[in-house]
């Protein structure tokens, strides 16, 4: 549900830009070239003084972070669940009506002794939209094309009329006139398309009250030469719907499963951890449902596991079934409806899901339409949707327990004239403002082999020492740490040979009278790095 971890991690983002200045450092110092006398130069090289709105920022995919009424931090990630598009699941098929038509015997001796005929009649067709019942479309695009044959060896005009149709204000209608004079030559064919853009149809007018349209067909049938018309020869009358895109789709829609999906969630940071533990006091999750499908659905969350990379699992629980997703009536036709939920660590086991650290999320959820049959009639726009979306809240309260995390990236020192530097010293100075200790080790190493070449320090020295807290939880001192790291030339020839820098730190939040309390990171929590550089050089004169 969240793409990164936020809890002390946040401090893995400022201790990685720490130890990219004192590798640029060591890469500056290790160009001094010229031989001539010791003399030494203290240069300083850092100086960061970071509060929370800076580490938050560097966050990056946060949706926000809220600020509580006591100045402490909570972080919120979104995240989609499912979103589920009406277009995506409802599309009107293509139809295709073939229908002729025959003079009968009064029709013949109308013409016979009038020279012209008129016959109107009126036909229904079935507009199949699988199991779904069509009341009415109204049309965002798509086209209607009429075609008539003639094989009455006369000329014809062939005007129809959909019944219930509306377009502009007047009814779909159109007309093709064919005059076959011929006998030996095919029959003549020709065609009309209209455009159903803002056009709309009732499907009621039919026997069954539903998916049926009806057509109301008028043709002149006129004498123009001495060809001999028969009870045989036929008119033809095709329709074709093509390519349409609904605007608003009225009827009952079946109940069906439209949707049973699975989505895998990575969470990086996970994949970093190396040993310890961290606990989160008060994990909150949100899921917000929205829905503007006119259709009674059915959600469910079949599967929710939550794995870490030794593979426990903890599969979350505490959401009912099925998901509170709104319902709209035939009333509330283009509306949208809003439901939400809280997770939290009274209501399920959100707190043991996330102190797992799953590293990889499954989520299996099922999503059904009308699932108690057709109880009421439906409707569903172009425009509607059912989501339902994942706030996550994250009030950074917890305790971390020798929580390790570890990244690395490519490095390479280059390196001229290393005999001319005697020694380099790097002066770390920290003052850290949070109830959190912060050991740190940079290894030099090859990439391939995985072979350590050096370290930046001797031990995994704390360099961020925790503050101390007051009785309220809040921290009262502040602990400054000045560490000092030589660095000889044999040291400097051992780290040119790397190839890769990783970097590990470790996480123990303050411990009082041995236990661990959850303690809370406040807004005005700060921390304080400064880096200098002692060097004694051979120059040149």
């Amino acid at each position: 549900m969240v793409k990164k971890a936020p809890l002390f991690l946040l401090l893995v983002i400022f201790l990685s830009a720490c130890v990219k200045d004192i590798l640029d450092t060591v890469d500056k110092a290790s160009k001094i070239d010229g031989v001539k006398w010791n003399p030494t130069l203290a240069v300083p090289l850092v100086y960061a003084d970071l509060g929370m709105d800076d580490v938050v920022k560097k966050t990056g995919d946060l949706k926000f972070v809220k600020k509580e009424d006591d100045r402490s931090i909570t972080l919120v990630y979104s995240s989609s669940l499912f979103s589920l598009r009406a277009t995506d699941v409802f599309q009107l098929p293509d139809q295709v009506y073939s229908n002729s038509f025959n003079l009968n015997a009064s029709d013949l001796l109308a013409l016979n002794n009038t020279d012209s005929v008129r016959v109107k009649f009126i036909r229904e067709f079935d507009f199949g939209f699988s199991n779904n019942e069509l009341d009415s479309i109204r049309y965002r695009s798509g086209q209607l094309q009429f075609i008539v044959t003639n094989g009455v060896p006369q000329k014809i005009t062939a005007d129809f009329k959909i019944l219930g149709s509306n377009k502009g204000g007047n009814p779909i209608r159109d007309r093709i006139s064919l005059n076959y004079t011929d006998p030996n030559q095919p029959p003549p064919s020709d065609n009309t398309i209209i455009g159903l853009n803002n056009a709309s149809v009732d499907f009621t007018l039919g026997p069954q009250n539903h998916s049926e349209f009806t057509i109301e067909f008028d043709i002149l049938i006129e004498m123009t030469n001495a060809n001999p018309v028969s009870s045989t020869d036929q008119i033809q009358l095709d329709l074709e719907f093509r390519n349409q895109q609904y605007k608003v789709v009225h009827g009952y829609l079946e109940s069906q499963n439209i949707s049973n999906g699975t989505d895998t969630l990575k969470v990086a940071v996970f994949n970093q951890t190396q040993d310890g533990s961290f606990t989160l006091a008060d994990p909150r999750a949100k899921l917000k449902f929205t829905n503007s499908f006119g259709i009674p659905i059915e959600a469910s969350i079949l599967q929710a596991d939550g794995r870490h990379v030794d593979g426990t699992t903890v599969s979350l629980n505490g959401y009912p079934d099925p998901l509170p997703i709104p319902i709209l009536s035939q009333n509330e036709v283009g509306q949208e409806k809003s439901d939400s939920l809280m997770l939290n660590r009274n209501n399920s086991n959100l707190a043991d899901y996330i102190n797992n650290e799953p590293y990889t999320n499954i989520f299996e959820y099922d999503i059904a339409t009308n699932p108690a049959g057709p109880a009421q009639r439906n409707w569903i726009t172009d425009s509607s949707v059912v989501e339902c979306t994942v706030e996550l809240e994250i009030p950074l309260y917890g305790t971390a327990s020798n929580y390790a995390l570890e990244t690395d990236a490519p490095f390479e020192l280059s390196l001229t004239n290393i005999e001319q530097i005697d020694t380099l010293m790097m002066r770390i100075y920290t003052e850290n403002g949070y109830p959190i200790e912060v050991g740190v080790q940079v290894y030099f190493e090859d990439s391939v082999s995985g072979i350590i070449y050096d370290s930046l320090l001797v031990n995994n020295d704390v360099i961020f020492p925790a503050a101390n807290v007051d009785a309220a939880g809040k921290v009262s001192e502040i602990y400054p740490q000045t560490l000092d790291v030589p660095f000889d030339w044999p040291r400097i020839q051992n780290i040119s040979e790397a190839n890769r820098v990783r970097l590990k730190a470790t996480f123990n939040s303050l411990k009082q009278g041995g236990n661990m309390p959850d303690v809370k990171i406040y807004e005005f929590y700060n921390l304080l790095f400064q880096l200098g550089l002692q060097a004694e050089i051979e120059i040149d004169e």
